[in-house]
């Protein structure tokens, strides 16, 4: 039992302590093969469906938000979507979900038929791999997740649904949240460069308040290396490393280091990575 181990999940500027035997409780009371059948909700046929618009996913690079992290496939089948069963509800806590994804079908009940899922509102996340957004995570658990399926019956305006962290592995498709700094610090981290075209300033430290070292234009390559916040202290290669290689040329630039704004609340990361190589 693990009743009094305390953990924290560190999102934003905040830091919330919470049980995980409380968590772990929580989980089992939602777990169960059978409470799709239960919650008298249509079970669509046993035949996957193929999700459509799989070219209409985001690459990172609108104008738009990419959140806190994605869904990842932890364990299962590449084609994740048609292998998964996750539950969605409204709100935190709420007792009964609003709809379900199963197997490549958006299920809403009352009376709804099943329709296919569509890929649109998710984000690229490796080589025509698509991943949902996930807005908001808290460290009970309870993760928020923007989804692009229209119009939904008693769910959330905006396309923003809630599920938990222990109900991501209900099905053949095992999810998992990944956080950006997780993804974009440490060794492996893809090549970094900022998604819109304006210059951003390269500073002496972690705030405005700090001396602009540089300016970096859109061809540079930023590299993290440690996060503080909505600040991180990065290494800008000018231009970048990852497309002078590319191209198949000898890289003959500069390095700075310094500290970046990388992220926002309103558009999440101010970064992005190339998911489909050079």
């Amino acid at each position: 039992m693990r009743t009094a181990v305390q953990t924290a999940l560190w999102i934003g500027v905040a830091v919330w302590p919470v049980s995980l035997g409380a968590q772990e409780e929580a989980c089992a009371a939602r777990r169960s093969s059978e409470r799709l059948a239960a919650l008298g909700v249509e079970v669509p046929p046993d035949t996957t469906a193929r999700p459509d618009g799989y070219w209409g996913a985001a690459h990172g690079s609108e104008d738009r938000t990419v959140g806190v992290g994605y869904l990842d496939l932890a364990a299962g089948p590449w084609d994740w979507l048609a292998a998964a069963t996750v539950p969605f509800y409204a709100r935190p806590g709420q007792a009964e979900p609003i709809a379900w994804l199963r197997r490549g079908w958006w299920v809403t009940g009352g009376g709804e038929p099943p329709r296919p899922l569509t890929y649109r509102g998710m984000v690229w996340t490796e080589y025509e791999e698509s991943n949902f957004i996930v807005t908001a995570a808290r460290a009970d658990g309870w993760i928020e997740v923007w989804v692009d399926i229209g119009p939904i019956p008693r769910a959330a305006s905006h396309g923003l649904v809630w599920t938990h962290r222990c109900l991501l592995d209900l099905d053949e498709a095992v999810l998992s949240l990944m956080l950006w700094e997780d993804v974009f610090l440490g060794s492996g981290a893809p090549p970094l460069s900022f998604r819109d075209e304006a210059r951003h300033a390269l500073r002496a430290g972690p705030g405005t308040e700090h001396a602009r070292l540089d300016w970096i234009e859109g061809d540079d390559e930023v590299e993290l290396l440690e996060i503080q916040g909505d600040w991180a202290r990065a290494r800008v290669s000018k231009p970048g490393r990852f497309y002078i290689g590319c191209m198949g040329e000898t890289w003959a630039g500069r390095e700075r280091e310094g500290w970046i704004r990388w992220r926002d609340p309103e558009r999440g990361s101010w970064l992005w990575y190339p998911t489909r190589g050079c």
